[in-house]
């Protein structure tokens, strides 16, 4: 399957959460390129997509393996590897990358402890350091998502894939598998086609940032009987979204 694009892993190191995010011309980035496991590592598998590297991947991470090698598992099992591109991240930090050579140009990638990314199909090659210098000039106090969405959106402003931009994803996990899907899969957001899919996915990550600020609102007002914080999250919340009815109720 083709997905030709640009993607990023990355890790919060003081909160240990993790997130795999990325754009592409091609319909539904969502659907093939991101996989993550809380408590494991994150994975993009792009230009032409093998669905077989996440799961070699987490399962050799599983077993103890670290995260160069699994990688290098992954390629060894495919006749095909040169048209593939992937990059890695296990839950401490650790990345690895891989472009084979047969990608479309301009295709490259870049690694380091908590961050990595890749891109192939590319309008020039000035993408990806777009990328790097987005997410490591950025406030460290801000939280993963949106330093990803950042930096995303200075990739695309670079030039981004060379055919034009259409779909875009993110999935942030934390740190360990604790309680249900939705307790450790903080940010799920797939936008499959739209015009600016990136600037879509800034949105919709400020709705869902509202939401939760009305929501431990909520739980100030109803649960633990706070007024003064309950006040406080409903005014963060009104700022991210003004006009949003449910928020001015």
């Amino acid at each position: 399957m083709k997905q030709n694009t640009f993607s990023i892993v990355a890790r919060d190191p003081k909160s240990g959460k993790i997130a795999v995010g990325g754009s592409s011309n091609w319909f539904a980035y969502s659907r093939l390129v991101p996989w993550i496991e809380a408590g494991l590592g994150a994975v993009a598998t792009q230009a032409e997509t093998s669905l077989s590297y996440p799961k070699v991947i987490f399962e050799s991470l599983k077993s103890g393996k670290d995260i160069k090698s699994s990688l290098i598992a992954a390629t060894l099992s495919d006749e095909n590897k040169n048209i593939r591109q992937v990059i890695v991240i296990d839950n401490n930090g650790n990345t690895s990358v891989f472009t084979g050579e047969k990608c479309v140009k301009f295709a490259s990638d870049y690694s380091e402890l908590n961050f990595a990314v890749a891109g192939n199909m590319l309008a020039n090659d000035k993408v990806i350091p777009s990328i790097i210098e987005s997410f490591k000039t950025a406030d460290e106090e801000l939280p993963l998502a949106e330093r990803m969405i950042q930096a995303l959106k200075a990739g695309q402003d670079a030039g981004g894939d060379f055919r034009g931009k259409r779909s875009a994803g993110l999935l942030v996990s934390e740190s360990e598998k604790i309680g249900t899907h939705m307790d450790y899969i903080s940010t799920n957001i797939r936008i499959d086609d739209h015009v600016d899919p990136i600037l879509e996915m800034e949105r919709i990550y400020n709705i869902s940032k509202a939401y939760k600020f009305m929501e431990a609102g909520d739980n100030f007002a109803y649960e633990l009987n706070d007024k003064e914080n309950a006040l406080k999250s409903y005014q963060e919340a009104f700022k991210l979204q003004p006009e949003n009815d449910e928020v001015l109720f």
